[in-house]
Parts: C-alpha cells; sequence; structure tokens
C-alpha cells in the first residue's frame, strides 16, 4: 500500500473518532509554529511561574514523521486515556501528584491511602522523598484507533496547552467556545525520504 492511499485511511479513521468534526494534517510550518508557541508556555511555567512544566506530550508528537490535528466539538470527550497525562514528577520520574479520572478515584484511594486529593480531579502523593526540584509535566495520551494499520508504527496522542490551542484553532477557522484539539503523530514502518503527503488535508 503506498503512503497517499494509508494517510487517507489514517484521515478516514480519525474522522470516526466520536466527537472529532475535523481533521487537519499539519504540514512543517504549522508544527514550527507549534514548538514555538510550547516553547514560550514553558517558559512562562506553571502555577503563576512558581512551577516549571514540560509538555512531553507534544513534543513525542511534533518528533514524528507525520502529524495530524484534531479538532472536537463541545462536550466530547477524547477517546484515549486521559489518566497520568498531567502529573507532578520529580528529576527521578517519581509522580507526586496526578490527575485522576473519576472512573479511577477510588482505585488510586485505595492504593494511596495517605494521598490527598488538592482539587476534585488531582491527588497528591505522601511518603515521596523529592528528588530535585518538582515540576508539572504533561504527558503523551494513548490513542488505539490507529493500532490495526500495518503500515505505521509510533503512534501517540498530545495536548496542547491552552493558549497555543487557540491559536491554532483560530488559524484553521475553528474558533467557537468549547471546542478543542488534540494533536496525533506517527511514523512510517518503512523509511522513505522521498514521499510528499499529496493527499492531506491542509485545510
Amino acid at each position: 500500500m503506498n503512503r497517499d492511499t494509508v494517510m487517507e485511511i489514517v484521515e478516514r479513521r480519525l474522522r470516526s473518532v466520536p466527537g472529532v468534526k475535523a481533521v487537519r494534517y499539519l504540514d512543517p510550518e504549522v508544527r514550527e509554529d507549534i514548538a514555538r508557541l510550547e516553547t514560550i508556555a514553558e517558559g512562562h511555567g506553571a502555577v503563576g511561574g512558581l512551577m516549571k512544566f514540560v509538555n512531553r506530550g507534544v513534543w513525542e508528537v511534533l518528533s514524528r514523521e507525520v502529524c495530524f490535528l484534531l479538532v472536537f466539538g463541545p462536550g466530547y470527550p477524547f477517546s484515549g486515556t486521559t489518566d497520568r497525562m498531567v502529573n507532578i514528577v520529580d528529576q527521578a520520574g517519581q509522580v507526586l501528584g496526578e490527575f485522576v479520572s473519576p472512573e479511577r478515584r477510588e482505585e488510586v484511594q485505595r492504593e494511596n491511602p495517605d494521598s490527598f486529593f488538592l482539587t476534585e480531579d488531582f491527588i497528591m502523593h505522601t511518603g515521596w522523598k523529592s528528588v530535585g526540584e518538582p515540576y508539572f509535566l504533561i504527558d503523551e495520551v494513548e490513542l488505539h484507533d490507529l493500532d490495526d494499520i500495518e503500515e505505521i508504527t509510533r503512534v501517540t496522542s498530545g495536548s496542547m496547552t491552552s493558549a497555543s490551542d487557540e491559536v491554532i484553532r483560530d488559524f484553521f477557522g475553528f474558533n467557537r467556545a468549547g471546542e478543542y484539539t488534540r494533536l496525533v503523530g506517527f511514523d512510517f514502518k518503512d523509511p522513505d525520504d522521498t514521499w510528499e503527503p499529496i493527499s492531506a488535508v491542509r485545510g
């Protein structure tokens, strides 16, 4: 199967994800814009600049050969697993705090009875001796909708920061209240430096 056919299959599959109202291929210029915006956001830090943060999910997507933007309509949940996506970690990778979905709340409390919730959906774990300066980590999001497409590999997804999300949605003309995006990236299994995405949607 040639790469353009694979791209068409991937695009159709992504359009079928519940809640997705649009799919856009990200060309190199847009990817550079996202990288620039996320670098600025990381420079500002989290919690009003009091804590460093790293958006590993976005950097992982941007490191892939192909990137797509998924635009979701208001009120639709992302189909990937967002548990453990937002964490507070230390320099040794220990998870000191994490976002917890309602489905995992009781499970996490059973496993960590001494932990406490800072908010309704963010829990802090006790008993750790922090190594170095803690920081916020926005991690990759699992996405299994493309698992059976044999020609691609290293599929991953990430969530932009809110400021980047707003700029990129506006660029593509999706600025309705409540809309949001996810990035999806993957590599082709068979390297081909001459490939050009002639059939990908560019908005």
